[in-house]
């Protein structure tokens, strides 16, 4: 840590010294360092040049599980660092000459062996110069625990943060594990099928309603409103009728999760062109581009569903049976679409689907701003323990932001899912066929009810998703 002690091998940090680094954390001065404390000492670099993130941080020092760390927990953690970056430094420095100096031969030796990673002389004489502040070549003990004090993990986590800090473009290790997502791929494509099939079930009404409502002619509306549409349906259709286009709904959130994390995990790590080790926070800019990628990607995957599910929650309406035969399934409409029309029916709309990636690319970044600042103001509280109400606000506040923008795109899409066409130019007539109709008040259509349903349905999903991965975790 930066300006806080000058140990030589052998003695301990004294507890003045620990007394003293605390405060340094403590900024309002209460007798517990809080995650909002870590986090601003991070920004000003009291931390640090290699040390972990704070939330890590935070979660190895807190002994007590009360979100804070006390001063008794700051000696026990520092005790600890010590007496694990001793022994690391012992093991680095007996490679060759144990002299106290770790040496350019010491550190590539240890890493071929015990890391199996091969660095070159320049590549090891950068490394050393992130610890050797006398610059003599060499890192004594002072150098490295004053250096590597806040790095919680173990001796495997010094070595990852320190190559990560001083060779960014070297380890490939260093980009997958500078932010590890501490929940495994098979409890997220569990919680979020799950998720995902509960909201299905709960909001299918309202998506069917709002559906047809894209689909119609502002002034052709017979029964205007959410409660007179959803009455409308029931007593031309009976109670089944709300429930068109479930089993595809469903159908399309088995790939779904499965494909856009998988994506979204992959192209963050790949995109991510922060300085390597230096554990500032993922831009929102990061955030975006993986959000739109992975979006794109989970389209191409489902976009036939969706199809599907459009065509059989339209097809009662006078306007759309005339034109083709009914679908009997979910599995009908498939291999019907697939055979009369080819790719080009099942990939109808896709165009103004793509470009609606745009809705996730400012969905995501601002839900995890959201969170964040709430941890933030929160400062007690660890992130993954955001109570419900908390998760509820952050995914519908983000939600109604991203819906505002994007709806129009939603409507052009449908009509063209309807009529089965996918080109760019029928994109263009989609809209102008809508503009012709109800002017911009058209791009608007069933705006309400799908805000009435997307927003329940966002906060159902992201809440039970967040909460059922807490509840498998514990299971795992």
């Amino acid at each position: 840590m930066t300006g806080s002690s000058t140990i030589i091998e052998g003695k301990q940090i004294s507890d003045d010294e620990i007394r003293k680094l605390f405060e340094d954390l403590d900024a309002d001065g209460n007798g517990r360092v809080t995650l909002k404390e870590l986090q601003q000492a991070q920004d000003s670099g009291k931390l640090g040049p290699v040390h972990s993130d704070v939330h890590q941080l935070l979660t190895a020092a807190d002994t007590d599980g009360n979100s804070t760390i006390e001063i008794g927990e700051f000696f026990t953690f520092v005790r600890s660092q010590e007496r694990m970056i001793a022994s690391l430094f012992h093991e680095i420095d007996s490679q060759s000459n144990p002299d106290g100096h770790i040496t350019v031969s010491d550190l590539k030796s240890y890493l071929e062996k015990d890391e199996h990673l091969k660095i070159s002389d320049s590549e090891a004489e950068a490394l050393i110069a992130v610890m050797d502040k006398n610059k003599d070549g060499t890192v004594e003990f002072s150098e490295m625990l004053e250096v590597t004090l806040m790095v919680a993990g173990g001796s495997k986590e010094v070595v990852r943060i320190w190559s990560c800090s001083g060779l960014p473009d070297q380890f490939d290790l260093c980009r997958q594990n500078m932010h590890p997502n501490t929940t495994s791929p098979m409890v997220t494509i569990i919680a979020g099928i799950m998720s995902g099939a509960i909201t299905a079930a709960v909001i299918n009404p309202l998506d069917i309603l709002k559906t047809r409502l894209q689909i119609q002619r502002a002034d052709t509306l017979q029964s205007p409103g959410i409660i007179g549409g959803l009455r409308q349906i029931v007593a031309q259709e009976g109670f089944r009728g709300l429930y068109k286009g479930l089993t595809p709904s469903l159908l399309a959130l088995l790939p779904t999760w499965p494909v856009y994390f998988t994506s979204y995990d992959f192209l963050k790590a790949n995109l991510d062109n922060r300085p390597t080790g230096s554990c500032e926070p993922e831009p929102a800019t990061l955030h975006m581009a993986a959000a739109a990628g992975a979006g794109m990607t989970t389209l191409l995957v489902t976009n036939p569903l969706w199809v599907a599910k459009t065509r059989i929650q339209t097809q009662d309406l006078t306007s759309v049976k005339c034109h083709r035969k009914r679908y009997t399934t979910a599995f009908n409409a498939l291999y019907r679409i697939g055979a009369e029309e080819g790719l080009r029916g099942l990939y109808s709309g896709l165009i103004p689907s793509l470009l609606g990636v745009v809705h996730v690319a400012i969905q995501f970044p601002l839900y995890e701003r959201c969170k964040m600042m709430m941890l933030l103001a929160k400062s007690n509280e660890r992130l993954e323990e955001l109570n419900a109400l908390d998760l509820v606000v952050a995914s519908s506040f983000s939600k109604t932001i991203a819906t505002a923008i994007t709806y129009p795109q939603e409507v052009v899409t449908c009509q063209m899912q309807v009529a089965g066409t996918a080109s760019l130019s029928s994109s263009i007539e989609a809209v102008k066929k809508v503009w012709v109709e109800d002017g911009i008040r058209g791009f608007y259509r069933g705006y309400l009810t799908n805000f009435c349903r997307t927003t329940p349905a966002t906060a159902l999903t992201f809440t039970s998703f967040e909460l059922l991965s807490r509840a498998l975790k514990r299971l795992d």
